[in-house]
Parts: C-alpha cells; structure tokens; sequence
C-alpha cells in the first residue's frame, strides 16, 4: 500500500474517533494505533513507508480486536478500511454487516455502495434500496437524499415500495436494534 494510502486511513480513523465519544482508555489507544502521541503534521511528513505499515498494522490489531468483542466503532472502522482502501472489499462488506447488525447508519452505507456498484458482491438494485432506505432510517443523510430524489422522479414506483417494505421487515426481525 502506498504511503498516500496509509495517511488517508489515518486521516480516516483520525476523524472518526474525534467525531465519537469513546472513553479515555479508548481514546488513548486508539490515537496510539494512529501514532497520534505526535502531531499529525508530524506523521504526515514521515517518508518512511515501512515505519507507517508498523503504526497502521499494529493500530489494526488493536481495533481487530475490539471489532471482533463487538464494539460497533471498530467494526465500522474496519468495514470503512477494507471497503474502500484495500483490494478487499469481501472483508469490508463482512466488517459492514456486523455494524449493520448493531444499526449503524455508515455501515448501511457501505453495504449500500457495495450493491450499487458490485464492489465485492453481486450487483443488486433490490439490495442496494433495502440498504438504502435502512440507512436513510438509521440517519445517513446521503440516503435520506437519494430516496427524496427517487421519490419525486417515480413516487408510485411499486420497486420502491418493494425495498421500504423489505426494510421495515428487516427492522421487525433486528427489535434490539433501534434505528
């Protein structure tokens, strides 16, 4: 992976742990996987590519780890991180479903992205508007504008009809998940 990329996961990463309230312990861990403990200046202008695979890897162990105790924040990081920065988007889609599974709107999202456009599963219109009206329901806004567009071009579309109906269903069989 080229440096670029890694500074973009940091970039990530950095951004969403800043968005989220996470504990201190947390918190401290997870700028220690960035290697936060200095400046991100000062991480953006390492030239050493072997240096920031270490910090990303062992970052990566670290939130691995709290994805797979079921923390939704890690779970969403890693679903974001294999989707869209690496050549394996299978592993992001799976990181997506378990977030999903806790109601989390970005990894609606990203399933949403993945039947729109094929990335690591099978292209489904049918799919992608099962996600997409989940995680317009969840509060992902970019959804809630595609449904409002596609609904004012094709309000009695039967399709649409079809997938808020398949949504509603997937909600009655999630009832701990409260979106």
């Amino acid at each position: 992976m080229k440096i670029l990329n890694y500074l973009i996961l940091l970039t990530l990463v950095l951004t969403t742990v800043k968005s989220t309230e996470l504990t201190a312990k947390t918190s401290r861990e997870h700028f220690f996987w960035l290697g936060v403990d200095q400046p991100m200046e000062v991480i953006a202008s390492l030239d050493d590519e072997e240096e920031i695979r270490q910090i990303v890897e062992k970052g990566k162990k670290i939130v691995e780890k709290e994805a797979t105790e079921g923390k939704p924040e890690a779970q969403k990081l890693l679903a974001d991180y294999y989707y869209s920065f690496t050549n394996e988007p299978k592993k992001g889609i799976e990181w997506a479903q378990k977030g999903a599974e806790t109601g989390d709107a970005c990894c609606m999202a990203i399933l949403r992205n993945a039947y729109k456009y094929g990335r690591g599963v099978k292209q489904s219109l049918e799919n992608e508007w099962l996600w997409t009206f989940l995680a317009a329901k969840a509060g992902d806004r970019y959804s809630q504008k595609a449904i409002e567009k596609a609904l004012n071009k094709n309000p009695n579309d039967i399709f649409y009809k079809r997938a808020y109906l398949r949504a509603n269903e997937w909600i009655d069989n999630h009832p701990l998940i409260k979106i």
